[in-house]
């Protein structure tokens, strides 16, 4: 049995925000040459051996834990590094009207090569859509749209540059400023002491936390402190309001209740009288 498929996309499924053209499982990769690119995007993930690409002119090794990401029209070509040794891959082509939306919010702007973890997760992606494409099912279309949007959320999470770090491991090296924050939210906190606890300069770490997290760290922390100031709101009832302020880390009561407001959309009063009486 082959172990490519190409769909013949009907009018409806070319309205849809994502669908898919075409994959390859465990396919041997032959070389490819495309000076204009291709109309589609690409996925195209080692399985084993090893690939050379030369993309906007630069070369790069795709070997084991590696993946290109190509976008249309991008010029490109790939081969295997030995001939001796087959180059096997998936690749995973797919398009639709929102696809450049989606890659935008996920930060995947240009073509490029990038690592994988959890390399598993997108094998089995692969395999079902290819089984998607070989389907009878009248609902072929969508379920195929269904699986492209899910496939390109697990590639943000799982793939990541080969100079970055995976949204995974981002999270696991912030660890010691979560649980510093969680531990001493209520006392002052900077930027350095944040930083100073993963051993990153505090530029560095504000551009690794935002790449993590999606907020910067003051918005991080203010966040965790108004989520901890409306559950004692609520469960001191009769504490006052400059002293929650103090209790989760702004002895300055206007500000924290400027902050409130902001955040919440009503004064700490207001929240509390109001999910107390059971109208918020």
């Amino acid at each position: 049995m082959q172990n490519y498929a190409f769909s013949i996309l009907s009018e409806f499924e070319k309205q849809l925000p994502y669908y898919l053209v075409g994959v390859g499982f465990r396919y041997t990769q032959e070389l490819i040459r495309r000076p204009f690119g291709y109309p589609y995007y690409q996925w195209i993930q080692t399985v084993a051996g090893a690939g050379v690409a030369t993309i906007g002119g630069r070369e790069y090794e795709v070997g084991e834990n590696r993946a290109m990401f190509l976008f249309p029209e991008d010029g490109h070509d790939y081969r295997s590094v030995d001939p001796e040794r087959p180059w096997v891959v998936h690749w995973f082509t797919f398009g639709g009207y929102h696809i450049d939306q989606l890659l935008h919010t996920l930060g995947f702007s240009a073509s490029g090569v990038y690592g994988v973890g959890n390399a598993e997760i997108l094998d089995a992606r692969v395999e079902q859509g290819l089984m998607a494409l070989r389907s009878k099912r009248s609902s072929r279309g969508l379920d195929c749209s269904a699986l492209v949007y899910s496939t390109l959320l697990d590639i943000y999470r799982h793939a990541y540059l080969a100079s970055d770090e995976s949204l995974e491991h981002r999270h696991q090296r912030l660890a010691p400023v979560f649980e510093l924050v969680a531990r001493d939210y209520d006392k002052p906190l900077s930027i350095e002491a944040l930083s100073g606890a993963v051993g990153l300069s505090p530029q560095h770490f504000c551009v690794v936390f935002k790449q993590a997290t999606n907020c910067r760290p003051v918005e991080y922390l203010n966040l965790y402190r108004i989520r901890k100031a409306k559950e004692l709101l609520l469960r001191e009832s009769e504490q006052r309001i400059q002293d929650i302020a103090k209790s989760v880390g702004y002895p300055n009561v206007a500000y924290f209740t400027t902050l409130f407001r902001k955040l919440e959309g009503v004064s700490p009063s207001d929240f509390r009288r109001g999910q107390l009486s059971g109208k918020l």
